[in-house]
């Protein structure tokens, strides 16, 4: 579960990143 974690994390803030910059393009 340790391993899967560092992909979980990476994942998120991908999402979160693209998510931001959806917004800031609007």
């Amino acid at each position: 579960m340790a391993v899967v974690l560092p992909a979980v994390v990476e994942e998120l803030l991908s999402e979160m990143a693209a998510a931001v910059q959806e917004s800031a393009r609007s």
